[in-house]
């Protein structure tokens, strides 16, 4: 595991009054800039009434976002916000920030900010520029709880952060983000005891969002037991939804996946996550899925998936199906490129392939819990045999591999430089990971370096020289596509770093 100018125009003449126009700009430039950079306090002790300053805050939440202009800084001291009467949400934000003054809300540092729905109305905090342009604004500090759809909504909202949050305990979603913005960020949140943790996009055919970065959360125990089985840790989905990021998350022991990406979203990088646990009784447990089976759906592909480790999954650690189907020879999509993974203990397969182009290289899966399925399995469907799928792997540990070709057969051309044998690690299974989001340690894995001696140890290779010789061989558009930037890396070793 290596590793903002007012135009003044006069009909006068003269240098004087030129100067004074120039004077009057200056000054009026400095009064908006300091209008702009204002803190607006809100405390239980606070009344509406007042200006909304330290010494006079506040009382609401919704007061402070209600008169908030771009650049201002609304400081939430300590305490617990319920919803109001006759409000569906505790914040509503409708007031937009800018690309150099943003709109903040933040915790003042004195204790936890608790913002509670109680269980009532709807989202517990609430952001949507759907008839007001509403982008650049940052949520940070903040406990949102007890929401009936949902804890923290997004949508219609470009380059929103939502970031050292706690979002727990909530009907619907903790954290969701719709469609209609780009650039979003969540950050260093804990999503937990929710129906799904983090959500980016949705299922049906409309607007997504696009280029959003889910990054270093821990997403943990979300769960309705009614439905568990689309209780996610975190899901990427939607069409339209491209070049987003998963990174450095930690997630465990959700209902149903750990990290679902489909529905048509495409190049989306996941890398460097932290998957182990799940296995609840009445969800698929996968710890990360790749793909779709629907029909009505367009094959899309060009994910990269790398330096991930993935441990305990009831049914596979990684699943990666629906590159393509039907789709008409020479224009699939681009193929998912895998390497440096750890996968370990899966219930069936660690890695699964189906209807899918794929890389698999310098990846460790071992440890199939059930003698009966395999490190990695590509299956071939009657479908699929005039056109089957192309894989391409090599330099891998598998400590089992069942690879056939569209007749049944083993495919004996490919992993000829890959190991069949199982690893050993310094400290396994005592490993260990980091979940204190307040720690630079924070997913930072403990255990998991192979043996000097293990199988495997060294054995990885360059992946942009392999890289760079697919993209010298393919004769695909859409290999190239996605091969020429990767193929300028400079990574060795096997398994997650």
């Amino acid at each position: 595991m290596r590793d903002y100018r007012l135009m003044f125009s006069s009909c006068f003449e003269g240098k004087g009054v030129h100067f004074m126009s120039r004077f009057i700009v200056a000054l009026l430039s400095a009064q908006v800039a300091l209008a702009s950079e204002r803190e607006l306090h809100v405390a239980n002790t606070g009344d509406d009434r007042n200006p909304g300053t330290e010494l006079a805050p506040f009382k609401s939440i919704q007061r402070a976002a209600d008169v908030a202009e771009a650049g201002d800084t609304v400081v939430i001291h300590a305490g617990l916000y319920a919803r109001q009467s006759g409000r569906s949400r505790v914040l509503e934000v409708a007031r937009t920030g800018t690309d150099d003054a943003p709109i903040t809300f933040t915790s003042a540092g004195d204790g936890d900010v608790i913002l509670d729905n109680q269980g009532g109305g709807d989202w517990v905090l609430y952001l949507n520029g759907r008839f007001n342009p509403l982008e650049h604004i940052i949520i940070s500090g903040l406990t949102v709880q007890g929401g009936v759809s949902g804890g923290v909504y997004v949508r219609n909202t470009a380059s929103a952060v939502v970031a050292h949050c706690r979002v727990v305990d909530n009907r619907g979603i903790g954290i969701y983000i719709g469609g209609g913005g780009a650039n979003q960020v969540v950050r260093r949140c804990e999503a937990a005891r929710n129906w799904i943790g983090i959500k980016a996009g949705n299922n049906l055919l409309t607007e997504q969002p696009t280029a959003v970065t889910i990054e270093e959360n821990w997403s943990h125990h979300n769960v309705n037991e009614s439905y568990p089985a689309d209780s996610d840790g975190i899901q990427m989905l939607g069409r339209g939804n491209v070049g987003s990021l998963i990174r450095g998350n930690v997630v465990n022991d959700n209902g149903d996946d750990g990290l679902d990406v489909g529905m048509e979203a495409s190049n989306v990088v996941i890398e460097r996550n932290v998957v182990f646990n799940h296995v609840h009784p009445g969800g698929d447990g996968t710890g990360i899925k790749i793909g779709t089976h629907e029909s009505y759906l367009k094959p899309t592909g060009g994910h990269i998936v790398r330096f991930n480790v993935v441990i305990n999954s009831k049914l596979r650690n990684l699943d990666l199906a629906g590159n393509y189907r039907g789709t008409e020879k020479g224009l699939r999509p681009p193929p998912l490129i895998v390497y440096n993974n750890t996968l370990l203990d899966a219930g069936q397969d660690n890695v699964y392939l189906e209807m899918v182009d794929a890389v698999l290289l310098n990846n460790i899966a071992t440890r199939s819990l059930n003698p009966a399925f395999w490190s990695c399995r590509l299956r071939v469907n009657d479908a699929m045999r005039d056109d089957p799928p192309v894989v391409v792997s090599d330099f891998n540990l598998w400590s089992n591999r069942w690879i056939k070709g569209p007749d049944g057969s083993m495919v004996t051309d490919q992993d000829s430089h890959s190991t069949d044998a199982a690893p050993e690690f310094t400290a396994w299974p005592a490993w260990s990971v980091g979940t204190d989001l307040s720690s630079p340690k924070f997913r930072k894995v403990n255990g998991l370096n192979l043996k000097p001696d293990s199988p495997g140890e060294g054995d990885g290779y360059r992946v942009e020289v392999f890289l760079a010789m697919l993209l010298v061989e393919t004769p695909r558009p859409a290999w190239r596509e996605i091969l020429a930037p990767l193929a300028k890396r400079q990574i060795v070793d096997m398994g997650a770093r």
